[in-house]
């Protein structure tokens, strides 16, 4: 049944324009969504999975920082770009 045909101007924020990378279609992304994801609903083991993040580190272990592939300058290159300004 259908309510009302107004655009509700308030949700358009929560829709996603386009599908996120596994989904295929449509039906696809809209029974993961509906699927409930929170301890009440699911087991305790299933749903500490669900949560658990991709990359684990242990306390104290040093995480690199990323590298963007970008080439340092020398002090010269520094030092003669700031002359010409």
């Amino acid at each position: 049944m259908i309510i009302s045909q107004k655009v509700d101007k308030k949700s358009l924020k929560y829709m996603v324009p386009q599908l996120p990378y596994p989904y295929t279609s449509v039906e696809q992304f809209d029974k993961a969504q509906r699927t409930p994801v929170g301890a009440e609903w699911n087991t305790m083991n299933t749903f500490q999975d669900s949560i658990k993040p991709a990359v684990i580190t242990k306390p104290g272990e040093i995480i690199q920082p990323i590298t963007l592939g970008k080439k340092k300058r020398s002090n010269k290159q520094k030092k003669a770009s700031f002359a010409m300004r």
